[in-house]
C-alpha cells in the first residue's frame, strides 16, 4: 500500500523511479528464491525407507497363508511407493527418472490385479512363490536406485 500513496515516487540517481527499482528487486528475489526451492525438491526420502524395509523382508520358509498375505501386502506397498514418487519435498531425492516412476506404477497395477484375482479366488497364491521372490528383487533394485 505504500506504493499506492506515492511514498516511493522519488527518482534514483539514474532517473529510474525508486518504486520500480524496489519492485524489480523484489521480483528478482522472489524468482530466485522460487528457483532455489524448486531445485532442491525431490521425492520424499521416505520412499527409500519403504524400499529398504520391503527389500529386507525374507521370503524363505513361508507357509501358503504367509505367501498369500505377503502378496496381498505387495499391492498396498507398491501403490504407496507409486504415490510417494508423485510427491515433491524440499530436500528429497533428486533426479528420479520418469521411467522408474512408470515402472513403479505398472508394478503397483500388476500387484493390484493379482490381489483382486486372489480375493476373487481365481488365483492360487501358493503357486505364486516365484512372483513374491520377483517382487523382492524389484524392491532391492528400487532401493539401489533411490540411494
Amino acid at each position: 500500500m505504500l506504493f499506492a500513496r506515492g511514498v516511493f515516487d522519488k527518482t534514483a540517481a539514474d532517473g529510474t523511479p525508486i518504486k520500480e527499482t524496489l519492485m524489480g528487486r523484489t521480483r528478482f528475489i522472489l524468482v530466485a528464491a522460487l528457483a532455489v526451492a524448486l531445485a532442491g525438491c525431490g521425492v520424499p526420502r521416505a520412499t527409500l525407507q519403504l524400499a529398504q524395509q520391503q527389500a529386507a523382508l525374507s521370503t524363505a520358509n513361508l507357509t501358503d497363508a504367509d505367501v498369500a498375505t505377503a502378496l496381498r501386502n505387495q499391492a498396498d506397498q507398491w501403490a504407496q511407493l507409486s504415490t510417494m514418487l508423485q510427491q515433491r519435498q524440499l530436500g528429497g531425492i533428486l533426479l528420479v527418472d520418469a521411467r522408474f516412476v512408470e515402472l513403479a506404477a505398472s508394478t503397483a497395477a500388476s500387484a493390484a490385479r493379482l490381489r483382486a484375482q486372489m480375493d476373487a479366488g481365481t488365483d492360487d497364491p501358493a503357486l505364486r512363490r516365484d512372483l513374491l521372490a520377483a517382487y523382492q528383487a524389484l524392491w532391492s533394485q528400487a532401493e539401489a536406485y533411490l540411494k
